[in-house]
């Protein structure tokens, strides 16, 4: 799947450089509009993943702020986080602005890890609830717990499969980071634990 003009190209059969069988979604017009195929619209498309159950692409708009679905099975996209009512930590799956990267959750796959500009949040599928991991609005660097971390430029992320470890890009810092899920007082779900681990020192790493 490659993505450019605000639209999403599948590779469905590969023979030759000449000779490839593609479908599309979107129409070129920075719109970010649910639909089939060509009736779709996307906004700066940009990160993209598999799902968890392997039958759509969940990918970023930098453009609407949102993340959205692809359906493998019939072209359809449809908005799946996010809107264009501003930042907001927690809350509902509407309330929130995702314009960066993401990554499923090893252990339940239909969760991701959200990483906008300077924050990491959790998305748990099954309570449609939206949890800050590490960071705020506030770019910079500091290693700490929770929002007392701090990130400049959040590009990549990648979760450990044992899914006790996320590790981050973070472009402007020049480094690679490391969030400890289970020191910030998360169990391998992103679930909060009863545990005092959150006062217990640094859970991001350089």
């Amino acid at each position: 799947m490659a993505s450019g003009g605000n639209k999403l190209t599948l590779i469905t059969e590969w023979k030759e450089w000449r000779d490839v069988v593609v479908s599309t979604a979107g129409d070129g017009k920075a719109e970010a509009r649910d639909g089939i195929g060509i009736a779709a619209g996307l906004s700066l498309p940009w990160a993209m993943i598999e799902s968890g159950d392997g039958k759509s692409l969940v990918f970023t708009e930098s453009g609407s702020h949102r993340i959205r679905r692809y359906e493998l099975l019939n072209g359809r996209v449809s908005t799946l986080l996010g809107s264009e009512e501003g930042f907001k930590i927690g809350g509902s799956k509407s309330s929130a602005q995702f314009p960066s990267v993401l990554c499923s959750d090893p252990l339940k796959p239909n969760n991701l890890y959200i990483g906008d500009y300077s924050s990491i949040r959790y998305w748990d599928s099954a309570t449609d609830q939206i949890t800050l991991i590490a960071g705020d609005e506030k770019e910079g660097y500091a290693d700490g717990v929770g929002s007392n971390a701090r990130f400049n430029s959040i590009t990549g992320l990648l979760c450990h499969p044992n899914g006790k470890t996320l590790f981050v890009c973070d472009r402007l810092n020049n480094c690679i980071r490391k969030v400890d899920l289970i020191a910030i007082g998360y169990d391998n779900c992103g679930r909060r634990k009863e545990t005092n681990a959150r006062r217990k020192g640094c859970a991001l790493q350089h």
